[in-house]
C-alpha cells in the first residue's frame, strides 16, 4: 500500500473547499481562509534511483495541478522530493540563503518546476540548527539528508514564521524520516452562524378546535407514508425523520399566527403596541382600562352619509 495523505484541525475542517486525490503520490486540496484561499498539495517524488522517465510522468503530473491554481491562493507544496536544495540555484530565488546538500538529479528536477512556476523552499529561507534541518537519517546515521521541503510562492514566503524538525513527534514505526512542521500565519475562515427564527405551534387552538385536529392528523399520516422505507437497524436516522415529519406537519396546522408589525411613529400605533405588550404581560386591570376609551376617541370617525 502507498500514497499521501492529508490530515486537517477540526478548526480547518469547516473551510475545506475541494480535494482531489491525483494519483498515488499526489493530492491536492483548497481552503478558505479570512483573506483568500490556500490551495494544498501533498506530494511523493520519486527517489534517486529511479528511471528518468518516472520522474518526468511525477513531476509533469505536478504541474499539472500546479497551473490551474488561481493566481492569488496561498500555496502551499508539502512533500517528500528525495532532493536536497542545495546551496545555489543559479539566480532563480528558488534557494534561500541557508540552503543545504550536494544537489543531484533530483535536486535539478526540483529546482527546474520551481523556477516554472515561482515557488521557493521555505526551509531555505531558516537558519538552523543541523539536528533541526535533515529530515532524513539512516538507522545507523551515516547517511543525514534534507529531502523534505515546503514549497511557496516567493510573495508568500513572509506569511511563515518558522521552519524545523520536531524529533519528539516521531511515529512508532520503522522509518528513516523525521517531522517537519511550519507555522503559516492564516487565519481560517469561519462562517456567520444563521440564526433561525423559529415560529411557535398555537397548542392551545390545536387542542380545542375539532377541525384543526383532523387536519393535523391527516398531514401526519400523509408525512408518516414515505417514512416506511426507513431502515429500521438506523435508529439516528429514523428519530430524526420521525421529529422532521411531526414538525413539518405541525407548520402546517398548528402555526401560530403572525403578528403584523405596527407603525410606532403614530399616536394610534403606539397605543396599540401598549395594549398589546400589556394583554401579553396580563396586566390589563379595572386601573388601566382608560387607554381604551382614549383608544376610541383616537380612531377616525366615518364620514355621514349626505342627505
Amino acid at each position: 500500500m502507498n500514497g499521501v495523505a492529508l490530515m486537517v484541525k477540526p478548526q480547518f475542517a469547516k473551510s475545506l473547499m475541494s480535494w482531489k486525490p491525483i494519483s498515488n503520490p499526489l493530492l491536492s486540496a483548497r481552503f478558505a481562509h479570512k483573506d483568500g484561499h490556500l490551495s494544498v498539495i501533498v506530494a511523493y517524488a520519486p527517489t534517486e534511483p529511479s528511471e528518468h522517465d518516472t520522474k518526468e510522468l511525477f513531476y509533469n503530473q505536478l504541474s499539472s495541478v500546479t497551473q490551474p491554481i488561481p493566481p492569488h491562493d496561498t500555496v502551499v507544496i508539502l512533500g517528500d522530493f528525495n532532493a536536497v536544495s542545495g546551496t545555489s540555484d543559479n539566480g532563480c530565488k528558488v534557494v534561500g540563503p541557508f540552503g543545504s546538500g550536494v544537489p543531484n538529479d533530483n535536486s535539478d528536477c526540483l529546482i527546474s518546476y520551481c523556477g516554472m512556476h515561482g515557488l521557493t523552499i521555505v526551509g531555505s529561507w531558516f537558519q538552523r540548527l543541523d539536528i533541526h534541518r535533515q529530515t532524513c537519517m539512516s538507522h545507523d546515521s551515516s547517511i543525514r539528508k534534507e529531502i523534505d521541503h515546503i514549497l511557496t510562492h516567493s510573495r508568500d514566503k513572509t506569511l511563515f514564521k518558522s521552519c524545523r524538525l520536531y524529533w519528539g513527534a516521531e511515529a512508532p514505526a520503522n522509518t528513516d524520516q523525521v517531522l517537519l512542521v511550519s507555522e503559516l500565519c492564516v487565519e481560517p475562515y469561519r462562517p456567520k452562524k444563521q440564526q433561525v427564527q423559529f415560529r411557535p405551534f398555537d397548542t392551545t387552538r390545536l387542542t380545542q378546535d375539532p377541525i384543526r385536529q383532523r387536519q393535523y392528523n391527516i398531514a401526519v399520516k400523509n408525512k408518516f407514508g414515505p417514512l416506511s422505507s426507513c431502515p429500521d437497524d438506523d435508529v439516528d436516522t429514523s428519530w430524526n425523520s420521525f421529529c422532521t415529519a411531526i414538525k413539518s406537519a405541525a407548520t402546517e396546522t398548528a402555526s401560530a399566527p403572525r403578528r403584523l408589525p405596527i407603525n410606532p411613529g403614530c399616536r394610534l400605533g403606539h397605543l396599540l403596541s401598549l395594549i398589546s405588550r400589556l394583554r401579553r404581560r396580563g396586566t390589563i386591570t379595572k386601573q388601566n382600562r382608560s387607554g381604551y376609551s382614549l383608544l376610541s376617541e383616537l380612531k377616525p370617525k366615518q364620514p355621514r352619509n349626505p342627505s
